[in-house]
């Protein structure tokens, strides 16, 4: 489990270039290391951690599941149907099913 930024014991959606890095250094991988464990090109790595490239919205939850890390993945849902505007109520079923 890759803690949040804060050193709080959770996740948080990967959604700004100092989060990318500092997940990915937490992981406990060079950048070539976690390109390829989560499918990305090492180009793309340093692109999003340099701010050269904006971090796709779905850039978190595909390094949630190649890393298969729950807290993340919980994390990364949650922040999308918060956006997305669903329910409290849809958003509560739906974290009683992951947990």
């Amino acid at each position: 489990m890759c803690q949040g930024s804060e050193g709080q014991g959770h996740s948080q959606a990967i959604t700004s270039s100092d989060l990318l890095r500092a997940y990915r250094r937490r992981s406990g991988l060079s950048q070539p290391e976690f390109a390829k464990k989560t499918g990305l090109s090492y180009g793309s790595i340093k692109k999003y951690e340099l701010n050269e490239r904006s971090i796709p919205t779905d850039l978190s939850l595909r390094i949630a599941l190649a890393l298969h890390d729950i807290d993340l993945l919980a994390t990364t849902l949650q922040s999308f149907l918060t956006a997305s505007k669903w329910k409290a109520s849809e958003i509560k079923l739906l974290n009683q099913r992951l947990i």
